[in-house]
């Protein structure tokens, strides 16, 4: 098994620099409960492998992100901490409502419907309202 604890800690710290430490730490006290192996490739792969690559700026990482776990399904938990990364990263609720509009022409009515009760659990955290 590979030694992911160097790619681990660079995820976390990649997490603190673009979030804040204080979302890395509850994002590791999460993780914890899942277990050392499942918590240090799931970072490792996510937060220190893809989302550091050059070629795609951050919040169109996070765009593709929410449109993925929308379209999957069963996701909702992830759409709403994603929607609060990609707001942090600079994307526009507009931007995110029409992302739901989108995903609900191609995976289906009912995704993007699920999907955007999830997006609006973000927004109303924040105080948005819905574009």
């Amino acid at each position: 098994m590979p030694d992911y604890s160097e790619r681990f800690r660079a995820g976390l710290d990649f997490v603190a620099e673009v979030r804040g430490q204080e979302v890395a730490d509850a994002m590791e006290e999460r993780l914890r409960k899942r277990g050392r192996r499942f918590n240090e490739h799931s970072v490792a792969a996510s937060y220190g492998d893809v989302y550091q690559r050059e070629g795609l700026e951050l919040k169109w990482r996070e765009f593709a992100t929410i449109a993925i776990l929308a379209a999957m399904g069963g996701t909702e938990s992830q759409i709403t901490i994603h929607t609060h990364y990609g707001l942090d990263m600079g994307l526009t609720p507009v931007e995110i409502a029409e992302l739901m509009v989108q995903v609900s022409v191609y995976a289906g009515a009912p995704r993007g419907s699920v999907g955007m009760a999830s997006v609006m659990k973000a927004f109303e955290e924040r105080g948005i309202e819905a574009p």
